[in-house]
C-alpha cells in the first residue's frame, strides 16, 4: 500500500484505532443522551433538584422542497455547496465485507434495469 513521505504506517494505524474509539464513545453518549432526551420532553418546565429544565426555541431551517420548486419554476438548479470528503475508518474485515455488500447491490440493480429495445 503507498505512503506518502512522512508518514509512518503504524502510527496512521494507531490513530485510527483512537479515531475509532472515540467515535464509539461519541455514539454511545449520543444514545444516552437521546434516550434522556425523551423524558425529559415528557417532563414539565420547572427545577429539579439542582437541575434546571427549560425549554429554548428551536432554529429555523430552509425549506428545501419549496426551494427546489421556486427554482425548477424558474428554470434553473439550484445551486449546490460541496462539503469536504469525510474520513472512513475500517478494519480489513469491516472493508471487504462492506466491498461485499455494494458490489451484490450493485449487480443486483443492474439485473433490475429493463433492458433498451
Amino acid at each position: 500500500m503507498p505512503q506518502r513521505i512522512g508518514q509512518d504506517a503504524e502510527a496512521v494505524a494507531e490513530v485510527c484505532a483512537v479515531r475509532r474509539d472515540a467515535r464509539a464513545r461519541a455514539n454511545a453518549a449520543a444514545t444516552d443522551q437521546k434516550g434522556a432526551d425523551q423524558v425529559l420532553h415528557l417532563a414539565p418546565v420547572g427545577w429539579y433538584a439542582d437541575w434546571f429544565l427549560s425549554r429554548v426555541p428551536g432554529k429555523a431551517d430552509m425549506d428545501r422542497d419549496a426551494i427546489a420548486a421556486r427554482f425548477a419554476a424558474l428554470g434553473e438548479e439550484v445551486p449546490m455547496k460541496r462539503y469536504p470528503d469525510r474520513l472512513r475508518v475500517e478494519t480489513r474485515e469491516e472493508f471487504e465485507a462492506r466491498l461485499k455488500r455494494e458490489t451484490t447491490k450493485a449487480a443486483k440493480e443492474l439485473h433490475r434495469r429493463p433492458v433498451a429495445a
